[in-house]
């Protein structure tokens, strides 16, 4: 039961025995009971206790600020407060889902839906140390996916001194919380979340379409297997996605072409002289992109970069081609006939070929070669021939279509036509398909190897070179083209 100051008084006599009397021991209930409890009573659910001025014991009750702010008084002086700020337990507060443009304040966590285009959230300035904002993507359209922009106030920067002036999102489920520092105005993205799809483009697993045999608009970071067979189909991107989507495809059956079209204003390949589309027209050829948004690469446009591109019909002539986009990556482009640049051509007779009694000359049904439009060849051979001094030989280089060059040869037998001499031959400067080579044969039944070298354009439709031979006198002993006799062509351009 509570007890009055003088009911607590009575409880202590005058001190006349010479112990520990009343005027000490009241001295001290005085001074406890005059004392104010060490916390106030009052308040309601959810107030803090805050000080109210410098003096002892001067506290109260107070409801704490929802936007970021902290105390500045419990009884309205206007003199120094203690603040209490919660900015520093970190504690966001969902807003409403924004459609437009909006200004945070400390401690939102501002929901975005982009469905209708890309949106801008724009930062305070002059804000305490710790400050936190949290802005979240959380509705948007697919396949595109608009952007939301962070946006800073005033001169702060992002990341760090001196730092950017915007933050970019671009992928649905995307958030990121925002620390401000006072000292230089930086807004420190200090945690972030991503979607399951930004995870699959950092380790890419994409999902798998069913063969596809219409025309379509492609999902992001989707497989693709097409079928041409019925006709030609287009297949287009998806007009810009998040920074690194990713798409593939492959011309899996059929001969008509398969177009990789452009969606909206992006282009493929690299920026400002990219192209709209990519044609596979052959089946297995394969095409693997990644794109990069206009906001996060500073280009005008979105590009779709070609990470793999896999053709097996380029154009004749164009050999190896390299592509730099700005982004640092290289696509090469091969042309097939262009391994021939280093992998030389090497024809070989694989049986004896014969002429007998007959001075027209006959293609070597197996030492021929076709050459391609507008390249040029190094050719040299080895040919063997085996006759008798009676009918002799003769022989040419020659060519059909639009084939031309020139060519020198050297022939002799293995054994010498006379005692001291190595009996060679030969002739230098000859035209292709000029009038064929007299070559002299040995008297005994000797192979004779004949030795030569040129070089062949192909001209505006190509050609197929040929080695031609027949007898000089038509007689009844066989003139041999033996077997292992060879043409060695190495492409020059």
């Amino acid at each position: 039961m509570p007890m009055s100051l003088a009911a607590l008084l009575a409880l202590f006599p005058d001190n006349t025995s010479g112990q520990i009397g009343a005027d000490d021991m009241r001295t001290t209930v005085t001074e406890l009971y005059q004392q104010p409890a060490n916390v106030p009573v009052g308040g309601t659910t959810g107030q803090v206790l805050a000080k109210a001025s410098a003096t002892d014991w001067d506290t109260g009750w107070v409801t704490p600020s929802t936007g970021g702010g902290g105390v500045t008084s419990v009884d309205g002086d206007a003199g120094p407060a203690v603040v209490l700020t919660d900015n520093y337990l970190q504690l966001l507060i969902p807003t409403a889902v924004k459609t437009g443009a909006y200004t945070a304040v400390a401690r939102d966590l501002v929901l975005v839906d982009s469905t209708s285009g890309t949106i801008t959230i724009t930062l305070p300035t002059g804000q305490p140390d710790g400050t936190v904002i949290g802005v979240r993507m959380v509705t948007s359209t697919t396949p595109t996916v608009f952007a939301v922009n962070v946006v800073r106030s005033g001169t702060d920067v992002f990341n760090k001194p001196g730092g950017a002036t915007a933050y970019g999102m671009v992928s649905l489920n995307q958030g990121v919380v925002f620390q401000y520092q006072s000292a230089g105005g930086v807004w420190h993205p200090i945690a972030s979340a991503v979607s399951l799809n930004d995870l699959n483009r950092l380790y890419w697993n994409p999902s798998c379409n069913v063969t596809l045999n219409i025309s379509s608009t492609a999902s992001q970071d989707v497989f693709y297997p097409v079928d041409t067979t019925s006709s030609a189909i287009t297949l287009t991107l998806p007009s810009a996605p998040p920074d690194g989507t990713m798409f593939a495809c492959k011309l899996i059956a059929g001969a008509n072409a398969l177009t990789i079209a452009r969606g909206g204003t992006d282009l493929i390949g690299k920026p400002t002289t990219g192209t709209t589309s990519k044609v596979l027209a052959g089946v297995g050829q394969t095409l693997l992109l990644t794109y990069s948004n206009a906001t996060v690469s500073g280009n005008t446009t979105g590009v779709w970069y070609e990470i793999t591109d896999v053709r097996n019909t380029v154009a004749a002539g164009s050999n190896i081609t390299l592509d730099a986009p700005a982004n640092g990556l290289v696509n090469v482009n091969v042309d097939p006939n262009s391994a021939d640049l280093w992998m030389p051509k090497l024809v070989t007779s694989a049986a004896d070929q014969t002429v007998t009694n007959t001075t027209a000359l006959v293609d070597d049904t197996e030492l021929q070669y076709a050459i391609p439009a507008n390249q040029a060849y190094d050719i040299r051979g080895r040919v063997i021939l085996l006759g008798t001094s009676t009918e002799k030989a003769r022989a040419r280089i020659t060519g059909t279509g639009t084939l031309t060059g020139d060519w020198c040869w050297v022939a002799a037998p293995n054994t010498a036509w006379s005692s001291g001499s190595m009996g060679l031959s030969g002739n230098y400067s000859q035209t292709l398909s000029s009038t064929e080579q007299q070559i002299g044969l040995p008297a005994t039944a000797n192979p004779m190897m004949m030795v030569f070298e040129g070089t062949l354009l192909g001209g505006a439709s190509g050609g197929t070179v040929k080695f031609q031979f027949a007898q000089q006198t038509a007689g009844a002993t066989n003139l041999v083209r033996k077997a292992n006799s060879r043409l060695l062509l190495r492409r020059l351009t």
